[in-house]
């Protein structure tokens, strides 16, 4: 993988906790504390892996960006 400035947001606002992205990408996304997801982007990253799990996220709550480009916004689609 090349070198990204990927960003990835959990609006925790709008998890419910399904963990889905969890079970698609682990190295990425990871289980807080409280049962939050919180996010963990270090390394080589499978950008698309985040992006497919951002795009299954049931409630809509990750937003994905590389710099200034837009992977995955749950409000454009």
């Amino acid at each position: 993988m090349t070198e990204h400035d990927l960003k990835v947001t959990v609006d925790l606002g709008m998890c419910i906790k399904s963990h889905s992205c969890i079970r698609m990408v682990p190295e990425v996304f990871q289980v807080g504390d409280t049962g939050e997801t919180v996010v963990n982007v270090a390394g080589d990253v499978d950008t698309n892996a985040v992006v497919a799990a951002a795009a299954d996220c049931p409630n809509f709550a990750i937003t994905v960006t590389d710099g200034d480009e837009v992977l995955y916004d749950p409000d454009q689609q």
